[in-house]
């Protein structure tokens, strides 16, 4: 992820783009009953002057709570990693990066809809709501 500037750019794509299409464009206000619940890490992206706008810009829809510095028990996308590679790929010898690169992201790609097993790294962190 590139830091300054670019970091910054990214960071605005983003939001423009993706989470705010997702979140807020195509979702009427009226619709949303409950306010959104972000738990992010300490990732710079999460901590940049974009997303914190963006937050305060939508603060009656956008509730962030921060991971400690380093806290990967407490990450449900760490425990997805975990999974990946100590679970499905464990053992695995790859023949090149090419062959790695297509490997992990088929595990990724076959956790999507698996919403059970989603859940279930939620659950493992141990975070009550």
């Amino acid at each position: 992820m590139p830091s300054g500037p670019a970091g910054g750019h990214f960071a605005q794509k983003f939001l423009e783009g993706v989470w705010g299409d997702l979140l807020f464009k195509k979702v009427p206000p009226h619709s949303i009953q409950n306010m959104n619940v972000n738990i992010w890490d300490r990732w710079s992206v999460h901590r940049s002057a974009p997303v914190r706008g963006y937050c305060e810009k939508h603060a009656r829809r956008i509730r962030v709570e921060r991971l400690p510095s380093y806290a990967p028990e407490l990450n449900p996308v760490e425990q997805g990693w975990s999974h990946t590679k100590c679970g499905e790929l464990a053992n695995f010898a790859p023949h090149d990066i090419g062959h790695l690169d297509d490997a992990v992201r088929r595990s990724i790609r076959s956790k999507r809809g698996n919403q059970v097993l989603l859940l279930s790294f939620v659950r493992q962190t141990g975070l009550r709501a």
